[in-house]
């Protein structure tokens, strides 16, 4: 395992440190209603009521490797690094589990799901984000709107007595692993990337007293739109999400690409949840287990150059899947409104009915089509694509003009009106 040991160097300004911390991201990432906040609850039962060894081996296993790791890079301080290696493994142990349920911080945020649009949802994202940067580097860097966050379970042990529930949490003499299990639908790669990149902090920070360690693991749940939507519309109504919304995320989705971004390829999982899952077999999660705790075990650290490597590729593909982005929803807004305009000089040119006849009247707009035509041409080409342009923060897809749309039209329908006249 390669952890970063900085702090531990051999340089009279750095502190040797007998304690350290050790951060667990586990991003668990599918549609609305596929199975993450159920198997969230399904995984903390089991790790804390069968389990518990599985975090203790990360922590003390850690232990062992950093001292290793010191033994090596202080040839000259053996005995110190012995005794360092004795007081490590005596540490108290502190693991904290937090569920990050991103739907009831949205519903604390915001009071209810019905208005769930992406841009309602970016103060909670960012929420989340920096309460974790804030409790992963032990700091209120990030500014936060909620109190922060507490473990969902927490439990205390010795080495030396297996059990030590009179531990000081507030005591920093102790060894923590904390696991934050993330529970959201991250349909941007972005989303999980930028947790992703949390694990370089323990790489970077060389004057902190504590040892840190952040790690990264995520379990992707394959989209089923149709039994996500089965499943969303059997929840309480507070925490239903409409069709529509599934179903645009389920467009939206960015599903791993093991095959292009290395990072994904190293630390993803998949777990195909059975929505007939029996409560009294464990086997599935017991299974997942094992898995995520070699992923946490085997997580390496990655360098500056890689780093920078990492985050200029993920970079790259981000702008052109921007730009990409806004050539199909411009086209699709000039599409869905070039309908609407050829209804709007189809109506124009319709012949009316005489009152006292059945005689249809020539509409007075008829000889003017190729006018009309010409100037639905530029209106789509300028006026719609400079409006596009100039509000392109708010306006993500065809819907998001929808709000513009009479009175767009209206002005085109006025316009016409007057080319005519003219």
């Amino acid at each position: 395992m390669n952890i970063d040991n900085n702090r531990n160097s051999n340089n009279n300004n750095n502190k040797i440190t007998n304690f350290q911390t050790i951060n667990l991201l586990l991003i668990l990432f599918g549609l609305p209603a596929c199975g993450k906040t159920y198997f969230s609850n399904k995984l903390i039962e089991l790790i804390i009521n069968e389990d518990q060894d599985t975090l203790k081996e990360l922590i003390n296993n850690s232990n062992n490797n950093n001292n290793n790791n010191n033994n090596n890079n202080n040839n000259n301080n053996n005995n110190n690094n012995n005794n360092n290696n004795n007081n490590n493994n005596n540490n108290n142990k502190i693991i904290n589990i937090y569920h990050i349920e991103y739907d009831k911080i949205f519903l604390n945020i915001n009071g209810s799901l019905n208005n769930s649009s992406i841009e309602n949802w970016k103060p909670t994202r960012v929420e989340v984000y920096n309460q974790i940067y804030n409790i992963t580097n032990n700091s209120n860097q990030k500014i936060i709107l909620l109190n922060q966050f507490k473990p969902k379970k927490s439990y205390h042990y010795n080495n030396n007595n297996n059990s030590n529930n009179n531990i000081n949490d507030d005591d920093n003499n102790n060894d923590i692993l904390n696991l934050f299990i993330l529970d959201d639908n991250m349909y941007y790669k972005s989303m999980r990337y930028k947790f992703y990149q949390l694990t370089y902090n323990s790489s970077n920070n060389n004057n902190k007293e504590q040892e840190e360690d952040i790690r990264y693991c995520q379990i992707y749940f394959p989209n089923d739109l149709k039994k996500s939507k089965e499943l969303n519309n059997k929840r309480l109504i507070k925490n239903n999400v409409d069709d529509e919304g599934i179903e645009k995320m389920n467009d939206l989705f960015e599903q791993p690409n093991l095959d292009k971004n290395n990072w994904e390829k190293e630390n993803t999982l998949f777990f195909n949840f059975d929505f007939n899952f029996n409560d009294s077999d464990n086997n599935q999660i017991k299974l997942i287990l094992k898995d995520i705790k070699n992923k946490f075990y085997n997580f390496k650290k990655l360098n500056t150059l890689q780093q920078q490597h990492y985050d200029n590729e993920e970079l790259l593909q981000f702008d052109q899947k921007k730009e990409n982005d806004k050539i199909i929803t411009k086209n699709n807004i000039i599409h869905q409104f070039d309908l609407h305009c050829r209804k709007i000089i189809g109506e124009l040119m319709k012949p009316t009915n005489n009152n006292n006849s059945n005689y249809q009247q020539q509409s007075p707009y008829s000889n003017h089509s190729k006018l009309l035509s010409q100037y639905k041409q530029q209106f789509l080409k300028v006026t719609l694509t400079q409006f596009i342009h100039e509000n392109n923060e708010y306006i993500q897809d065809y819907s998001d003009i929808i709000p513009y749309k009479e009175q767009l039209l209206n002005n085109f329908k006025n316009n016409c009106l007057d080319k005519v006249i003219k």
